[in-house]
């Protein structure tokens, strides 16, 4: 709720915080459901976590560095912050096009731990909740939002890279079955 707030504010790298951050907590969340119930917990690194993401859903590596991307402000993976003005150069904290990057980051974190939830439902229910099932349809209505947020800006690399990254994520050859 956080992220998607800030997100609607039209911030970036503090949306790319929390979704990492969740994307760490989910992860080890995953992981711990792998593990025999005698296994001590505060021995779990965190990498272990995220390869363990990364093998089961292949999307959650390259969410993984665009969140990271976002987080580690260097001034390469940050120029879209900065803008100019003949008086001065200047530090964008919101912005429109910020607002469509954050949202983005936010839709390919779910569409990641959507994806993961398809792909280890069958192991983990008898009968699949309807909630569940429902995934597949909310996976396809992202890329929908995806690329009416890429009409508005149509130039735009950043949200071009993001469509794509959504867009190839529900490819059917992808983990799930979505189409």
């Amino acid at each position: 709720e956080a992220a998607k707030k800030l997100s609607d504010l039209g911030y970036l790298c503090e949306v790319a915080v929390i979704l990492r951050s969740l994307v760490e907590q989910f992860a080890f969340a995953a992981k711990l459901r792998t593990l025999p119930i005698e296994t001590e917990i505060e021995k779990v690194k965190p990498v272990q976590c995220l390869n363990y993401l990364k093998s089961v859903e292949r999307t959650a590596g390259k969410l993984y560095g665009l969140l990271s991307k976002y987080t580690h402000f260097e001034f390469d993976h940050h120029t879209h912050f900065f803008g100019r003005s003949p008086e001065a150069v200047f530090t964008i904290q919101k912005d429109s096009v910020l607002r469509a990057y954050s949202t983005h980051l936010v839709f390919l974190t779910m569409l990641s731990m959507a994806k993961y939830v398809l792909s280890v439902g069958p192991t983990q229910f008898d009968i699949i909740p309807e909630s569940v099932s429902q995934l597949e349809d909310f996976t396809r209505g992202i890329a929908a939002y995806s690329k009416q947020v890429c009409d508005l800006f149509p130039s735009d690399r950043v949200l071009a890279n993001f469509d794509y990254t959504i867009r190839t994520s529900i490819q059917p050859n992808s983990s799930t079955s979505v189409g």
